[in-house]
């Protein structure tokens, strides 16, 4: 009897879901406890290093085929940090976007969006070769040429870096605080890379030999992942005037957060990252950077400010 009434309720809120949402089958994706909102289990293929089929999506208030707005997590979080720090569960919804949130691994294994040089994940394969795929068997959607890429800190580099080497799948772009020049005073795991994501004690999932290789051995395949590297062969310039990036200073903003040290050492380095990143791209890109640290209260100011341009660029 309890097994009925669970399986009851499931339908219930299914059915509570704007109506594109029934392409979903109730075994893949069940709602959560935020309206419109479903977690999704994506399989992975048998044959791809470890990496989580978890999804997080947002179902927007529109009907009829949409565009879609993959958004990336940082190195501590998950995929469902975006909705447990913002507000993009109720923000985004009325733009009338599917939005995507992967995992994208954490901590000591965050994923570096990519797949390992060991072996042993293989992140950019799954987010590239079957997500995507995934979505637009599961939902209407507007397909190619209405895909974009938001990302922060990790995903920011992520977003950037997917844009580059993806260039079928996305047509904008977004680094909210992204780490976008690894190689920035190379070699790549010198002192600005360590502190940025190797604060006293821990790594933070900093890219070590597993990831990309060593830095110097190996800068080949750190160079083939740098967006920075990237946007100087012009593997962004299609996507002129659809790329945006903003990071803080690292300066205390109007309401500084004193405990938050790192989150000042980290946007510093970020801002120079960023600086890198935008004199390799020239004028396609938008960039601002204004007084503020690394953390989520000033990541979701900036999401407010660009999404909207976003989706428009993709609409």
């Amino acid at each position: 009897m309890r097994r009925g009434v669970v399986a009851l309720g499931i339908v219930l809120a299914l059915l509570a879901l704007p109506a594109r949402a029934l392409a979903v089958a109730p075994e893949a994706c069940n709602p959560t406890d935020l309206p419109g909102v479903l977690d999704c289990d994506v399989p992975v293929p048998a044959d791809l290093g470890e990496v989580s089929g978890r999804v997080r999506v947002i179902v927007p208030d529109r009907d009829g085929p949409v565009p879609v707005v993959y958004l990336l997590h940082g190195v501590a979080d998950t995929y469902r940090t975006w909705t447990e720090q913002t507000d993009v569960e109720t923000f985004a919804r009325s733009f009338g976007a599917l939005v995507v949130m992967p995992d994208g691994g954490s901590g000591i294994d965050a994923g570096w969006y990519s797949n390992w040089r060991d072996g042993s994940r293989d992140w950019e394969t799954f987010h590239t070769k079957v997500l995507v795929h995934w979505v637009e068997r599961t939902f209407p959607t507007l397909g190619t040429g209405h895909r974009a890429v938001i990302g922060v800190s990790m995903g920011g580099f992520g977003a950037m870096k997917y844009a580059a080497r993806h260039p079928d799948l996305f047509d904008a772009a977004v680094s909210i605080s992204g780490i976008l020049d690894t190689q920035l005073y190379g070699p790549a795991e010198g002192w600005g890379f360590r502190i940025a994501h190797g604060m006293e004690g821990y790594t933070l999932g900093t890219p070590d030999d597993r990831v990309w290789g060593d830095p110097l051995l190996n800068r080949d395949v750190w160079t083939a992942h740098n967006p920075t590297a990237l946007a100087r062969a012009g593997k962004l310039a299609r996507l002129e005037d659809r790329l945006w990036t903003r990071t803080g200073t690292g300066a205390p903003s109007s309401t500084p957060d004193p405990t938050n040290v790192d989150g000042h050492v980290v946007e510093q380095f970020v801002w120079q990252t960023n600086q890198s990143f935008a004199l390799a791209v020239g004028d396609g890109l938008d960039h601002a950077d204004a007084a503020g640290t690394h953390d989520w209260s000033f990541h979701e100011t900036h999401l407010h400010e660009v999404y909207g341009k976003v989706v428009a660029a993709i609409s």
